[in-house]
């Protein structure tokens, strides 16, 4: 099944309640402007000086310019409103950097770009990648996707499997159990999500989704966030020094913990 994410939405507890729905949901133009074209010069900045288009924490912290987006205000407008929902409060749990995806010399890349197929686009659920998922966190954690570059239905669009993140479950000693892929794709509708630049992707921790193979940039910020509350029962959340707690601005700095 394939389908679409409603119209654009621009009241954050709106776009909170499709996130909480649908597991996914768009913030259209949340960075714009002078603020998002500092953001792509100092990727670009970065990107010439450690001589790679994908970087970490390490390197994205070095660059004041792209720390000016953590907790972004529009970002976590949204989140408020997300977690308001359930009685809690935000955490900012980590950033895994920035990088740029599109790799014009990478022959599997520009030959699934030249034939795209939503069915093959590396379909997963984040938490496979986390070690010892509790699902007690995992449940409401979010990650968030800022793009520097449009993006198009069959040209780098993020993937979705819409509701997907519902068929997650809870095991016998809180573990995370992800849904099982032909469950996913069986009941699931799939859908691109195409953005214009500037716009930030929210996704639930066990949504299902993937990507378009690009042609052209793809840059992209990402940052994920947690009920504060359980930030201890995970580990591996990025820890901000006091240096760089001190080059956001003082109302995000509540957004900020760090482990006991």
């Amino acid at each position: 099944m394939t389908g679409t994410l409603p119209a654009d939405l621009t009241d954050p507890t709106a776009i909170a309640m499709r996130l909480i729905i649908d597991g996914v949901a768009v913030i259209p133009g949340a960075v714009v402007g002078d603020e998002l074209q500092n953001i792509r010069d100092a990727f670009e900045l970065q990107a010439d000086k450690l001589g790679s288009r994908a970087f970490e924490w390490d390197g994205f912290c070095q660059s004041p310019g792209l720390m000016q987006y953590i907790c972004h205000p529009a970002l976590m407008a949204v989140m408020d409103a997300f977690m308001a929902h359930f009685d809690q409060q935000c955490a900012f749990t980590c950033c895994s950097g920035a990088r740029d995806v599109y790799e014009p010399s990478n022959e599997t890349q520009q030959a699934n770009a030249r034939q795209p197929d939503i069915r093959n686009v590396g379909w997963h659920d984040d938490v496979m990648g986390m070690k010892n998922p509790l699902y007690t966190f995992t449940a409401e954690s979010v990650s968030s996707l800022l793009y520097m570059d449009d993006t198009f239905e069959n040209n780098g669009a993020y993937c979705t499997a819409l509701g997907s993140h519902h068929l997650a479950r809870r095991g016998p000693n809180d573990e995370a159990l992800i849904a099982n892929a032909q469950l996913v794709f069986d009941h699931c509708k799939l859908c691109q999500v195409p953005v214009t630049a500037g716009s930030i992707i929210l996704h639930r921790a066990h949504n299902w989704h993937g990507v378009m193979s690009p042609r052209q940039n793809r840059r992209l910020i990402i940052t994920t966030f947690a009920v504060k509350a359980f930030y201890e029962l995970q580990r591996g959340h990025t820890q901000l020094t006091p240096d760089q707690i001190a080059q956001l601005p003082a109302d995000r700095h509540k957004y900020i913990t760090h482990y006991a």
